[in-house]
């Protein structure tokens, strides 16, 4: 495909995206879930009970529509920005990729824990990649605020951030993260660790179907983020001329994958729960496809 009609298609893509999210916004009706953390903005807390506080304050400071427009528009424009420096050239197909990517349509469109920690990691990968090691902790920081699975995408935040030069700014990054998540560490503390014992006992209960229930969170990914295979990811990594810092991002991918497919053996995993995995994916599989000439629509379901 020629650059022209490339960036034709691409600029149709991200159109098309947040056309389908507008649509969504104005013509969805009140989802349950979304209801339920509308009630947490009238009492804003350090945490609660299932989830971080983060979309609460969101939802308070922003509104429904403003968060809906803020987390999708955010999400697309951080991992575009994250790619172009990881890729130089590839922020048009990132921002492509991500606006049509289901899983970022859907939690743009549902405000829920996972619209804000999309968006929140976008912007730790896009300021590691870029040297902003502080910064990027900072973002880490508010990541935790929004979903407890944020805390497995700070070893490759790390490795990232050791990559480049200045590394002692690691230590203020990660001091900067653990500050801003510790209230969350408090209330439960204070609530006698009830946030941390839902999620545990949710995602480890008993009476799971074994590897059934990694079939089927494998299959429920496929109309959430596409083919975003581990095989891809695998060999992007290997291939590449630096292979340090790309594993490093393949970690993001692979980390939260890999750790929901186990829970999978134990639980009767929801089909959200490894979806975290596509926002490295989306930077790595932007990378790979310009390395290897593939035309990433081919390769998205």
């Amino acid at each position: 495909m020629d650059s022209s009609r490339e960036k034709t298609a691409l600029w149709l893509c991200v159109i098309v995206g947040l056309l389908v999210r507008l649509w969504l916004i104005l013509g969805t009706e009140l989802y349950i879930d979304t209801a339920y953390y509308l009630g947490w903005s009238e009492r804003l807390d350090w945490s609660y009970f299932d989830h971080p506080p983060m979309i609460a304050y969101f939802l308070r400071v922003f509104g429904l529509a403003g968060t809906q427009l803020v987390t999708s528009i955010g999400t697309v424009a951080a991992l575009a920005w994250g790619s172009a420096a990881f890729t130089p050239g590839s922020a048009l197909r990132a921002a492509a990729l991500a606006a049509v990517m289901p899983v970022f349509v859907i939690a743009g469109a549902i405000p829920n824990p996972d619209s804000v920690l999309f968006l929140f990691s976008a912007l730790a990968f896009a300021l590691c990649l870029r040297g902003h090691v502080l910064t990027a902790g900072i973002a880490a920081g508010l990541a935790l605020l929004s979903k407890y699975p944020a805390i497995l995408l700070l070893p490759s935040l790390l490795g990232i951030a050791w990559y480049h030069p200045k590394r002692l700014r690691i230590l203020g990054a990660v001091a900067l993260a653990a500050l801003i998540a510790s209230p969350v560490l408090m209330w439960n503390v204070q609530h006698d660790w009830a946030g941390f014992r839902f999620q545990f006992l949710h995602g480890t209960e008993s009476g799971a179907p074994g590897v059934g229930g990694i079939v089927s969170l494998i299959g429920a990914q496929f109309p959430f983020i596409g083919v975003l295979a581990l095989p891809l990811m695998l060999a992007w990594a290997i291939r590449s001329p630096r292979p340090s810092l790309q594993w490093a991002l393949a970690a993001g991918f692979l980390i939260p994958l890999l750790v929901f497919l186990g829970l999978g053996l134990r639980s009767r995993g929801e089909a959200n729960w490894p979806t975290l995995c596509a926002v490295a994916g989306v930077i790595g599989l932007v990378s790979f496809t310009a390395s290897t000439k593939w035309y990433w629509p081919s390769i998205i379901s």
